[in-house]
């Protein structure tokens, strides 16, 4: 059976749970470091908060370690999965046409090299960048620097006091999240989140699609069926529910469409990053194309209202980290944001139940901030 949208976020939530634990972390281990104590002055609260870098940065190297390794063998995992599925998926979808086909010999050397590729993307652009045995010089030690700085100049400037400063600071951070290190065409940097979340699906993605139409190949079929989705994205909303051919511009002979007018193979095209879409193996005048067809003022009112949700799980996340940051603070502002949550949740519960949200299920792992001891140190099951 295909990957489903709903298998694809629990496939990617599996990793990205672990390092959204990490940063969350990183941010409690910054403020417990950085909380004034007694009536200390700012000078010795800088000299005695950069004192203690050296030990956050060691500290977060061992968690980045447990992070590493218990995602290389989930990476490994998921990727293995979508490549053995997209296999048995086209030979599950043409047995009725051809005879069963061996498994290729070269399968596990592809799925290892979709898996190196993976591993190399968090190293270099998370794992290297958030934390290096150079003092000073990593991405989390120039953050608790820069948040050193900013507090300072707010005290300084005399428009706060060092623990509302502090509490501003930290907070800001929090909001804005860790960098990947990550800068895209458009200049704009990546969280962690963001990064590792777009890597993990991307990936699983791709191996799922390259996969399928390999097999495909061995079969000598390049015409697939673009499976429908009831709130598709704008991008996609012109090529589902159609019979595409695989083949580029010029090439594909069948007289269907090219998927490649569709933007395959870009980011920003079908199948491309975050794309629910599936491509189904179809035999012309063999198989019946049995995808339904959805009005599109309807699909795009359904797509607005789930962009919706998903902005809202990302307020409440948001929510709860800084609940977690203000607790840690002892700050007064624990009950400002423990009232927003319960505003944010309401709102939630609004939202599903209007009536064009009906297609919508209430998903509370989206909601849910993930925490480190929770994650990172729980025996594998």
């Amino acid at each position: 059976m295909s990957i489903t949208p709903h298998q694809l976020d629990l496939y990617t939530s599996q990793v990205v749970d672990m390092y959204r634990a990490l940063e969350i972390d990183i941010f409690k281990q910054i403020a417990r470091r950085l909380k004034a104590s007694g009536n200390a002055t700012l000078l010795e609260w800088q000299i005695e908060t950069l004192a203690q870098l050296n030990m956050i940065n060691n500290n977060i190297i061992k968690e980045l370690s447990i992070v590493s390794g218990r995602s290389s063998e989930e990476i490994k995992r998921i990727v293995s999965d979508a490549g053995y599925s997209a296999i048995k998926d086209v030979d599950s979808h043409l047995k009725k046409v051809f005879d069963p086909k061996p498994l290729p010999n070269d399968l596990d050397v592809i799925l290892s090299a979709h898996v190196g590729q993976v591993f190399l993307e968090l190293d270099n652009l998370v794992n290297q960048t958030l934390i290096t045995t150079n003092y000073g010089t990593s991405l989390v030690a120039q953050m608790y620097q820069r948040i050193i700085n900013e507090t300072t100049a707010k005290v300084i400037s005399g428009v706060k006091t060092l623990d509302k400063a502090l509490e501003e600071t930290i907070l800001r951070w929090v909001n804005k999240g860790i960098d990947s290190g990550f800068v895209d065409k458009g200049g704009h940097t990546w969280s962690l989140e963001r990064y590792v979340d777009t890597v993990i699906r991307s990936t699983v993605n791709n191996t799922y699609n390259e996969l399928s139409t390999s097999r495909m190949g061995e079969y000598d079929v390049y015409t697939v069926l673009m499976t429908s989705i009831y709130d598709a994205a704008p991008r996609c909303a012109g090529c589902q529910g159609l019979v595409l051919d695989m083949r580029p511009f010029g090439k594909n002979e069948s007289g269907y469409p090219s998927i490649y007018e569709f933007g395959y193979g870009k980011p920003g095209g079908t199948l491309g990053i975050n794309c629910r879409h599936r491509i189904i193996p179809f035999v012309p005048g063999v198989n019946t194309n049995n995808q339904p067809v959805y009005d599109t003022e309807d699909m795009d009112e359904r797509y607005k209202y789930r962009q919706m949700q998903r902005t809202l799980e990302r307020r409440i996340r948001a929510t709860k980290k800084n609940i977690i940051i203000t607790q840690e603070l002892g700050s007064d502002k624990l009950d400002h944001f423990k009232r927003l949550l319960s505003s944010q949740q309401a709102q939630m519960r609004d939202l599903l139940n209007e009536s064009n949200a009906s297609h919508l299920k209430r998903n509370y792992k989206r909601e849910k901030v993930v925490t480190p001891k929770e994650l990172l140190t729980k025996n594998k099951s």
